[in-house]
Parts: structure tokens; C-alpha cells; sequence
């Protein structure tokens, strides 16, 4: 099936890889169909369920707003992404075996940041004033330990570690 437009029908093009199927009334993906009523996919996603996604049936991890799925499949550089900003070195290490040669090296790369105390983060990417404020009681936790507790509400640590302000 391919992307089509007329006077008559309007365009049967919806979401990016989306194509609308009259006949079946959902838009069709190259691997799944997409119900919009329902808001999901019809079928379960033949690759599965990758750490930290909350549905084998939601569109591009359910947000089509900032992302796609163009073939009906979650891309590795997206669950990437996920690992990185939710701190999962589980689910990185996951990846890593999913993973090309570039995205390798960023994968190893974050893990040796998340695995890092904050102690050799200071030392490695912040100014030295960073030290003084730190909160002590968390200079030697792993930056993944930290991502834990700022979710519990000890943020403060976390926005020292990653603030561009206090970079070398």
C-alpha cells in the first residue's frame, strides 16, 4: 500500500509510516496495523518488549509527538535514549548486544558515566567549586544510585552532576 492523495478522498497518509487502510479502517505500518480509535497498535510489536517500554502495542514508545515508527518497530537509538535519561544500566546492557558500532561505543560510554561515583564525575567533567556544594553524603554513590534518589526527591545532586553551568 502506498501514500495517496486526491480532491475527492483527501490523503490516506496519517502519522509518519502511517498509510490509511479504507477498507480495514486502520492505518497500516510495514509490520503492524495502528487503530486509531484505539490509540495502539492491533498487534502486539514482533520484536517485543525492550527495557523500559510500557507497551508491545503503543506507537513509537507513546509519544508520536517527539517520535515515530515508521515501520511499526521501537528503534534501538530510542531505547537507547530511554536507558540514558532514566539512568538504566540494566537496560543499556541490554542494548549492547542489539547494538552497531557507534551506538556501542555510546552505550559503553554512558554506563562508564552511570556506573561512575560522583566523586570521579566532579573530578572528570565539573568545576572544582561543584566540590564545595556537593552534598556530601552522596559524593560517593554511582551517578545511577544518585538518578534513583533524585526520583525519590534528592535532586539536588543529581543538578549538580548535570548542570552545564558547573562543567569544566
Amino acid at each position: 500500500m502506498s501514500p495517496t492523495c486526491s480532491l475527492r478522498e483527501g490523503c490516506n497518509v496519517i502519522l509518519p509510516g502511517q498509510v490509511f487502510d479504507g477498507q480495514a479502517g486502520l492505518h497500516y505500518n510495514y509490520f503492524r496495523d495502528f487503530d486509531p480509535a484505539l490509540g495502539r497498535y492491533v498487534e502486539s510489536d514482533p520484536i517485543g518488549l525492550y527495557v523500559g517500554s510500557y507497551s508491545t502495542y503503543a506507537y513509537a514508545n507513546g509519544n508520536a509527538i517527539s517520535s515515530f515508527d515508521r515501520f511499526g518497530l521501537t528503534s534501538v537509538e530510542a531505547a537507547i535514549a530511554d536507558a540514558i535519561a532514566s539512568g538504566n544500566v540494566e537496560a543499556l546492557e541490554t542494548l549492547l548486544e542489539a547494538a552497531d558500532a557507534s551506538q556501542a561505543q555510546v552505550i559503553r560510554a554512558a554506563i562508564q558515566r552511570l556506573t561512575s561515583t560522583a566523586d570521579q564525575v566532579i573530578s572528570r567533567e565539573c568545576q572544582a567549586g561543584v566540590r564545595h556544594v556537593f552534598p556530601k553524603s552522596v559524593l560517593n554513590n554511582s551517578l545511577q544510585e544518585i538518578k534513583e534518589l533524585a526520583r525519590d526527591g534528592a535532586k539536588t545532586a543529581w543538578k549538580l552532576l548535570n548542570d552545564l553551568r558547573f562543567k569544566k
